[in-house]
């Protein structure tokens, strides 16, 4: 007993490391920039810009001014990052520059040389925003109320709700942000530990957290206060001010990743659906800011394209074709990446609805679109069945994005005792996912507090099951012994399950990105006739054919701000574009994560050995 504590111990004394590896290796990523070329002389640079806020904490920034010698010119004004300052954003910042905007970098309140505490979105970081718009009209030739908010992660969201909620604001680009932060921290009352922790942990190494967000937190993992948190949360969440964008018609560009699992895409693509303003949605593969994040190093995708077109259009008024182009891009999870289009969302044309079957002498259960079995099935909390998001929380998704270890399972793998797996019959033509997969379960059971996680995978002819999507629920307050009926959609995904292939399903009672509950409790999950265990499943048909996309490879934003002029894209193409590397950050990101690894690896092996 005392080696199953030594060894369950060290398993979170790894993952408390891992979280401080990513923040750190995060820090690096963002944080260190490529010399500029010698096409600086096209604007002037200054550093040591202080922007005094209302309650007169002072903010570092930068700023970046065009020298061409007009009378005005629009501005972006960028926000920076969690644990992250306004050098994050050199790249985009001078070449935004070059192209004859003013550029204002905002080291955002409370973190690294900026005075004050970190309040997340509160009515201290809207009056940054507008001072930051003040100093503008105070000490440069900005054009009065031309001026564009943008940012990335905790940046996207303070530019989302200033934009609301600040009248001299034209345009905003929110990138990995939040739209609800209980939604994204909270979503199906399952507190995301994971990322929590990192936020917490990166927070007090690089800024000064408030208590009020120490408290909040404390709340969150205890279970506590619960209304309480919620309404703190709502108010800094731009989704509560979705109605002052909509009576303002702010143009809204956003940006999102599937595999984002600090802000899913599942509440921005609420928060999309309800605007009524001029929009623009692209969905990227990737974890958080990682589709975002090749501009951090100098690096320009179809995104980045997307999003300085966006600019151009709203506040120079150059009629580039964005309001032409598909309001809905995705990204698919395809080798090479390739990119559709579609006018809006949600963009599945039908539901595959498929029932959940008995399994029988503990082999993989099967899914149908008839329900063709009885009776039920328990699984019990306590040990993880295999079912995963891969078994080193963060860095799990961090080596199926990079293709350098897909998360995978072979479903007739899983220990029964603590999960189940099911699977349709080979597919007999090439199945096109796009959107939310919603969960429909009957359930009873043994405990007031008890939690499922569902899995959807891409089988291969070989058995071998590649995570695609995932989602938690946890129920607070269930009746034990009560057959009740619940309901919740998994992250949305764009995959393409080939003809041969299988789609698969698993459920399970915890995963390491998530807070695990704590008491021994079994699930008796429902499957005869009266119930209602099935998943539904967004597709689209053959016939339907995504709107094209302009080709674009990424390129160096020197190179792109060369041939920017002269090159015309070609409209009539789908978009493949390949994820690229070669920048030393990426390098130096995947460096930190390999070597973690190799540390992990074998530790791994022997508690796995040492559990069974």
């Amino acid at each position: 007993m005392n080696r199953l504590m030594n060894i369950n111990n060290n398993k979170k004394k790894h993952i408390h490391g891992l979280r401080l590896l990513i923040s750190v290796a995060l820090f690096f990523f963002c944080q260190i920039s490529l010399a500029e070329t010698n096409t600086k002389s096209l604007y002037s640079y200054q550093e040591d810009v202080v922007v005094t806020s209302a309650d007169g904490i002072r903010l570092s920034a930068n700023l970046r001014l065009p020298t061409s010698g007009q009378a005005s010119y629009p501005a972006v004004i960028f926000f920076s990052s969690w644990a992250l300052t306004e050098h994050q954003y050199e790249h985009p910042a001078a070449f935004l520059a070059k192209r004859g905007y003013i550029v204002l970098a905002i080291n955002s309140r409370g973190f690294h040389t900026s005075e004050g505490t970190i309040n997340i979105n509160s009515d201290q970081e809207m009056a940054d925003a507008s001072a930051a718009i003040d100093w503008l009209e105070q000490n440069t030739p900005v054009e009065v109320g031309n001026v564009s908010l943008a940012g990335i992660s905790y940046g996207a969201g303070i530019a989302l709700k200033a934009a609301a909620l600040e009248p001299r604001v034209k345009t905003v680009i929110a990138m990995s942000g939040w739209a609800s932060l209980y939604q994204s921290l909270y979503r199906h009352e399952t507190p995301r530990t994971a990322w929590t922790d990192f936020l917490i942990n990166s927070g007090k190494l690089t800024g000064n957290l408030s208590s009020e967000v120490k408290s909040n937190y404390q709340n969150l993992l205890n279970i506590q206060n619960v209304s309480e948190t919620i309404a703190w949360a709502d108010y800094r969440s731009p989704a509560s001010y979705i109605d002052q964008l909509n009576q303002r018609n702010v143009p809204v560009f956003i940006s999102n990743n599937f595999q984002d699992n600090l802000f899913q895409p599942n509440q921005m693509l609420d928060f999309y659906q309800q605007l009524t303003t001029p929009k623009h949605l692209e969905l990227n593969q990737g974890l958080h800011g990682v589709g975002e994040g090749g501009a951090m190093a100098g690096i320009v995708n179809s995104l980045w394209v997307n999003a300085f077109n966006w600019l151009d259009y709203w506040q120079k008024g150059i009629d580039n074709g964005i309001m032409q182009q598909a309001a809905v891009v995705m990204e698919l999870d395809s080798v090479p990446r390739v990119r559709e289009g579609f006018s809006d969302w949600p963009v599945a044309m039908d539901q595959m609805q498929l029932a959940l079957s008995h399994r029988e002498n503990n082999e993989v259960a099967m899914m149908a679109p008839q329900r063709s079995s009885e009776g039920s099935v328990t699984i019990y909390s306590g040990r993880d069945s295999r079912a995963s998001t891969g078994n080193m929380a963060i860095i799990g998704t961090v080596l199926d994005v990079f293709e350098i270890k897909p998360v995978t399972v072979d479903l007739s793998t899983l220990r029964t005792r603590h999960g189940i797996g099911w699977q349709t019959e080979p597919l007999l033509q090439t199945t096109k996912i796009r959107g939310i997969t919603d969960v429909q379960l009957t359930i009873t059971p043994s405990q007031p507090r008890v939690e499922l996680v569902g899995y959807l995978y891409r089988i291969n002819p070989k058995g071998i099951a590649n995570l695609i999507s995932h989602s938690p629920i946890t129920l607070q307050e269930a009746t034990p012994g009560e057959r009740i009926n619940i309901e919740f959609q998994l992250t949305a995904t764009a995959s393409n399950i080939a003809a041969g292939d299988r789609i698969g399903f698993a459920l399970d009672t915890q995963d390491l990105l998530y807070q695990k509950v704590n008491e021994d409790f079994n699930i008796e999950i429902h499957l005869d006739q009266p119930s209602v265990s099935a998943i539904s499943i967004p597709v689209i048909g053959s016939q339907y054919q995504p709107e094209p996309l302009p080709h674009f490879e990424p390129i160096s934003m020197n190179k792109y701000l060369e041939t920017f002029k002269s090159n015309q894209q070609d409209n009539s193409k789908t978009s493949s574009v390949k994820t690229g590397g070669g920048s030393f950050e990426i390098w130096l990101f995947l460096f930190f994560i390999g070597f973690y690894l190799l540390r992990k690896r074998l530790r791994t092996h022997w508690i796995s050995f040492c559990m069974g």
